[in-house]
């Protein structure tokens, strides 16, 4: 991952977010909240944009939001038991982000990057929460947390604790049509996917422990087969393979008019 530290690493202590913290209540933020800057982020004004995202432990959220002028990213810390001092450049941070936004070719990549150095606390997370305009295609790797994804378009691709740690729930709900290559795999975790009408592809679907369920009205299925814990077919005579599996959890695919607006809850239980 070309991300330069000592550019644009931001550098994040406990020390910091607990002078947020102080500013909080209980009740209302538990877990604070840091604003990560995103360097270079002027190269992805009016160029089609994709993410590429790894978080080592911890959830991933990306929505998109056109009415934003650029994208934005939030980290925010769970579990941090053994806070630490200022690191100096003796004592690197135990969790460090970064965020950077590269030219490639007629594309902008936005990168997003959240480390774990050895002394991390091992019950510590973070959690990051991104915005942007548009996004043109997505890569996530994750462990240890959920990932979700909300009104995306492009090739999706999403890992999550195939490397290290354990996977989690994967849910992609988006309006804009399904046409490119889409990967979803966790080795533990329930799989949600909602699609338009217009969207196509060669669907496979299969989990090692867990149902695997297709809904699709108004909407072309030919070459079904299934299983209890698998499904394949072909959506609107589309080409774009669309893969979804699971080592222990339910896939669920829906296909239906404005998919942004309903709700995964059911695989949440």
């Amino acid at each position: 991952m070309a991300i330069h530290r000592g550019l644009v690493l931001k550098l994040v202590c406990v020390g910091m977010i607990l002078s947020l913290m102080q500013g909080c209540t209980a009740a209302s933020r538990p877990q604070a909240a840091l604003s990560i800057p995103v360097t270079n982020v002027e190269l992805s004004a009016g160029l089609p944009t994709a993410l590429h995202v790894e978080n080592a432990k911890g959830s991933i959220v990306v929505r998109v939001n056109p009415l934003l002028q650029e994208p934005t990213v939030y980290a925010r810390w769970n579990n941090m038991t053994k806070p630490q001092l200022e690191p100096d450049e003796d004592t690197p941070p135990s969790i460090w982000i970064a965020a950077e936004t590269e030219a490639e070719g007629r594309y902008a990549v936005l990168r997003v990057l959240a480390e774990r150095q050895p002394s991390a606390d091992p019950e510590s997370s973070v959690d990051l929460f991104i915005t942007m305009p548009r996004c043109d295609g997505v890569v996530i790797t994750n462990a240890g947390g959920r990932v979700k994804l909300v009104g995306v378009s492009g090739a999706i691709q999403v890992e999550s604790g195939l490397k290290s740690g354990q996977g989690g729930t994967i849910e992609v709900r988006t309006d804009n049509p399904v046409t490119a290559p889409v990967l979803l795999s966790t080795s533990k975790g329930n799989i949600s996917l909602h699609v338009s009408t217009s969207s196509t592809g060669q669907f496979n679907l299969s989990s090692a422990q867990g149902k695997s369920t297709m809904y699709a009205r108004n909407s072309r299925i030919e070459q079904v087969h299934f299983s209890p814990t698998s499904w394949t077919g072909t959506l609107n005579a589309g080409t774009n393979p669309v893969r979804l599996q699971t080592g222990r959890g339910s896939i669920r695919v829906v296909v239906v008019d404005r998919p942004e607006a309903h709700t995964t809850s059911i695989l949440m239980r």
